[in-house]
């Protein structure tokens, strides 16, 4: 019998949800954007009771990317598997980017039969944090980059050609 239960509980543990918040960094579309995940590591439905981002995020510029939304999830269930992710920061032209400190995380959870209730908390260091890139490749990203380039290419032959195009007059003029 004690080994049963030893058993039943091991098999619980290998099945219970697992939650964590990560960061993701992706070059796409000529912006680097700063993003936060939260996703169910776990094998079961986590019911997530409620995040605790301490300090809150702030960015170097002047737009609010909302990052901070995560705090505002309440009794909300997450799928095995499943992920949520927010815009932190981004850069292009400006500088957006998220200010780096030690950030504490905790989340509370809950098991999908809300009977065990679960914690992770962490503290991570983004001054250390390696900045690893996702560069989106997909075929529609492809796909416009080469019609960008494309179009780029033909404007440069007509005004090789001697069309004149001035900028910020939709007006041509042909020399």
């Amino acid at each position: 019998i004690i080994k049963s239960i030893s058993d039943y509980n091991k098999k619980i543990e290998e099945m219970r949800p697992n939650v964590f918040i990560s960061y993701e960094n992706e070059f796409s579309y000529g912006l680097f954007n700063q993003r936060l995940i939260l996703k169910n590591y776990g094998k079961t439905t986590a019911w997530i009771s409620s995040i605790s981002i301490n300090p809150p995020f702030e960015n170097k510029g002047d737009a609010d990317f909302l990052a901070n939304t995560f705090a505002t999830i309440k009794d909300f269930p997450l799928a095995p598997g499943q992920k949520l992710d927010t815009v932190i920061g981004t850069s292009g032209q400006i500088d957006e980017t998220i200010i780096k400190t030690k950030r504490d995380y905790i989340i509370n959870y809950e098991s999908e039969d809300r009977k065990r209730q679960y914690i992770s908390k962490y503290t991570v260091n983004e001054e250390g944090y390696p900045v690893l890139l996702r560069v989106d490749k997909s075929k529609d990203v492809i796909e416009i980059k080469n019609s960008i380039k494309t179009v780029s290419e033909e404007l440069k032959k007509i005004n090789n050609k001697g069309v004149e195009i001035k900028k910020g007059k939709r007006k041509q003029t042909i020399l």
